[in-house]
């Protein structure tokens, strides 16, 4: 990996109409890359800019050969190469991929008992994919399985089945695998431009009663617009903060009648109908949403599609009902493609078009770049205030995950990821202790 693969593949992030950055971060398509070094690349944007390209730029983007930029190639094994820890000598998709210790691989350990040693330690990785819980877990039971995470209800019998197994709680709550990120409006059109009808759904919502009966009470309700992760934990607004405004705390108490009355108000004293772009693997949870909101009078139709055909129809940001969108603590810093609205962006789903929140997000950059991020923090969470108030999109409640793994698995706490983006790195600092497996049976 070079400098002149750094260059080409960044300025491609930037300037693709197929990348990812260039779809949902427009300001970026200003910057300029250029290789300044033999071990150097520097990235020119304007100043209101920088923050956007420090988080996605230094983050969001892997690395990659530009010959596979229009490259013919489609076979995983023709483009299966990198500098990283392990080499990828199989891949099933939806299935498994298995990979093999990359014996030149460049980095040693940097801290701890195993400072100094040479990176990865294990010689061989199989990360499977097992979508039947009652699969997942006995290939974990039967020891052929050495981590896996699950939700409250699979812990729980993980739990019972196996006493005293090493675990540990995700570090934030996040989407449950069964639900949206959030339920967003479809903000531009009738008749959800009316914020009467936007609060009467959300408080038509029962979210805490969805907490009490999927996820035991422990998910978090407030997770829009921006989850909390850790360091950014003051950017959630809390019902129960000092501070929480009451409009906000309207919003989240179930209330039918008072939806009733407001729809009402704007003109629908006997509902509407509406519909939800969803997969398969939400049916269950829209259906709740569905009963809910049948109760003051909104008839809502669930549009189940195949996954890729779901993501085209909500890239394409016309569709006329509800969808969902992914929420983040960082987008707060960068220029966020959930909420902007000039320019907007593919993941805008909710079709926010705020000057008040363009502007906001604006300042909250530049205010990071003149009095540090503490600041740009205490900025963002009286914007998200303001966001929540309007009622853009109704939260899901975010549920706790639970790592487990076998003792026989040393120098593991129960990571996902050494970072945001970079799940499964965690893999190259662990190791199997075999004479503890043997003597455990296995």
């Amino acid at each position: 990996m070079t400098a002149d693969d750094f260059a080409a593949y960044l300025t491609r992030a930037v300037t693709d109409s197929r990348a990812y950055l260039y779809k949902t971060n427009l300001p970026l398509r200003q910057a300029k890359v250029t290789k300044t070094g033999p071990s150097e690349v520097s990235v020119k944007v304007p100043l209101d800019t920088l923050i956007t390209a420090i988080f996605r730029l230094g983050d969001a983007v892997k690395i990659a050969p530009v010959e596979l930029q229009d490259s013919p190639l489609t076979d995983w094994k023709d483009v299966s190469f990198g500098t990283g820890p392990y080499m990828t000598v199989d891949f099933v998709a939806g299935s498994a991929v298995t990979q093999v210790r990359n014996p030149n691989y460049w980095r040693k350990n940097p801290i701890g008992t195993g400072k100094g040693d040479q990176l990865p330690y294990v010689d061989k990785v199989k990360h499977i994919v097992i979508t039947d819980a009652s699969t997942r877990q006995a290939g974990f039971r039967t020891g052929k399985i050495d981590t896996t995470t699950y939700e409250l209800e699979d812990a729980n019998t993980l739990r019972k089945q196996i006493p005293g197994m090493p675990e540990a709680t995700s570090g934030e709550p996040t989407k449950p695998a069964a639900a949206p990120e959030s339920l967003d409006f479809p903000n531009d059109i009738d008749p959800f431009k009316d914020i009467r009808v936007r609060k009467a759904l959300f408080m038509a919502t029962d979210l805490q009663t969805i907490n009490k009966t999927l996820y035991g009470g422990l998910a978090v309700l407030e997770s829009w617009p921006w989850q909390g992760v850790r360091g950014y934990e003051a950017l959630r607004v809390g019902i129960n903060d000092p501070d929480c405004p009451a409009s906000i705390k309207e919003l989240y108490t179930y209330d039918p009648q008072k939806a009733k009355q407001l729809l009402k108000d704007a003109g629908f004293p006997n509902g509407f109908k509406t519909q939800a772009l969803l997969i398969t693997d939400y049916v269950d949870f829209w259906s709740i949403i569905k009963e809910q909101w049948s109760k003051v009078g909104v008839d809502l139709s669930l549009d189940v599609r195949e996954r890729a055909v779901w993501m085209n129809v909500l890239n394409a940001g016309t569709y006329q009902g509800f969808t969902d969108s992914g929420v983040a603590s960082d987008s707060a810093f960068h220029t966020t493609p959930t909420l902007t609205g000039t320019p907007s962006s593919a993941a805008n789903t909710a079709r926010i078009f705020d000057p008040k929140i363009d502007t906001a997000l604006a300042s909250i950059r530049m205010t990071i770049l003149a009095k540090g991020m503490k600041a740009g923090i205490t900025e963002a969470r009286e914007l998200a205030k303001y966001a929540v108030s309007q009622a853009y999109a109704i939260p899901v409640p975010y549920n706790y995950k639970y790592t487990f793994w076998w003792p026989w698995v040393k120098g593991y706490t129960g990571e996902t990821s050494a970072g945001y983006y970079n799940v499964p790195n965690w893999v190259q600092y662990v190791w199997v202790d075999q004479e503890l497996k043997r003597s455990m049976g296995y």
